[in-house]
């Protein structure tokens, strides 16, 4: 019975895996002449860049493409209105990938208004906020409103903050998926289920081509496109499912909401830029350490994402084993939280 509800979804994506697996094949061969003749810029400028090969950065594109095409065979309603809210933040970073000149601000409140459209669109309840003797201002309509827009915006800006090494964004996209479809399967929500299936399948077939080769990369329609699903996923399971502990929505976020939590916060007390690029988020503290001992640039890309296992994988893990704890939700967060600055300061020394 249970296979027989995620068929359909199977038996839709085969053609459209054929579909991408095409298009990066054909990207990945003829981008740098594309690139050159076209879209070529100072490659240096991008302070954050650890390639100084010409590489796509169209990965994301080419997924957005692939799930927008299979609304045309699966006819999920939920598809359909992710397709359509997202194409505004996916048309701008599109821009990005291709020219690098889109302003951090622009792109920051670009996502803010993505959300907004999100919220109201899907016209659902909001999830409960449990923060005593708060509950009530937290959970007015209008404040719940502004409140989780700016969530899946930080969300969205974490997730490309995380996109700077082969495939850190995508195992860490691949973690809170596999979660978050734990649990729409285990409600016997297989509208949802199916939707995450195919993201996971359309996200594997990708990181075949980025890690740990490194041909293709998601860009910034690529985190945006994650980060925005992911965030709006995790807010629509805790509103039709009460019974789980909204703090579990930290966990399953953890590593793309501290690093853009930090990042700014970092920023912020050092007088600098919250805006503006820098080489201080932890994978490429990582990164730069790995070169300083020795490892060759692809080898050090690779290990970033290996390293980082334990951020990414064990928050998703531990709600997913624990959500009726409230206790050991909270305190898998508080370890998380010491696990990553103690990560940051180790990395940051050397």
């Amino acid at each position: 019975m249970l296979l027989e509800n995620f068929f359909p979804i199977f038996k839709s994506g085969i053609s459209l895996v054929i579909l991408e697996i095409i298009l990066f094949f054909i990207l990945i061969k003829y981008w740098k002449f594309i690139y050159l003749k076209f879209f070529n810029i100072n490659l240096q400028i991008n302070i954050q860049a650890i390639h100084s090969d010409i590489t796509p950065r169209l990965g994301g594109v080419i997924i957005y493409f692939c799930f927008c095409l299979s609304y045309l065979l699966d006819k999920n309603y939920l598809i359909f209105k992710f397709s359509l809210t997202l194409f505004p933040l996916i048309f701008l970073s599109l821009f990005e990938d291709l020219y690098q000149n889109i302003k951090p601000s622009y792109r920051l409140i670009n996502s803010i208004l993505t959300s907004f459209i999100f919220l109201i669109y899907f016209n659902e309840p909001f999830p409960n906020i449990e923060i005593p003797y708060l509950d009530i201002i937290f959970n007015n309509y209008y404040f719940m409103l502004i409140f989780l827009a700016l969530c899946i915006s930080g969300i969205t800006n974490g997730m490309n903050i995380l996109d700077g090494s082969n495939g850190s964004a995508s195992f860490t996209a691949i973690s809170i998926l596999i979660c978050l479809f734990y649990f729409f399967s285990k409600n016997n929500n297989f509208i949802f289920s199916n939707v995450i299936i195919l993201i996971i399948i359309f996200l594997s077939i990708f990181i075949l081509f980025n890690f740990p080769v490194g041909k293709i990369f998601l860009g910034d329609a690529g985190a945006y496109f994650l980060g925005f699903i992911l965030a709006c996923l995790t807010i629509i399971l805790f509103h039709s499912y009460p019974k789980y502990p909204s703090w579990g929505a930290i966990l399953i976020l953890f590593y793309p909401a501290i690093e853009v939590i930090f990042s700014y916060s970092r920023k912020i007390l050092t007088n600098k830029n919250p805006f503006k690029p820098d080489r201080q988020h932890l994978h490429l503290l990582i990164y730069d350490y790995l070169i300083k001992k020795g490892f060759s640039k692809h080898k050090s890309n690779n290990l970033v994402a290996i390293i980082l296992l334990p951020i990414y994988s064990i928050g998703p893990i531990v709600f997913a084993f624990f959500y009726n704890s409230i206790n050991y939700v909270m305190l898998s967060i508080i370890f998380l939280i010491f696990l990553y600055i103690s990560i940051y300061f180790f990395f940051n020394k050397k």
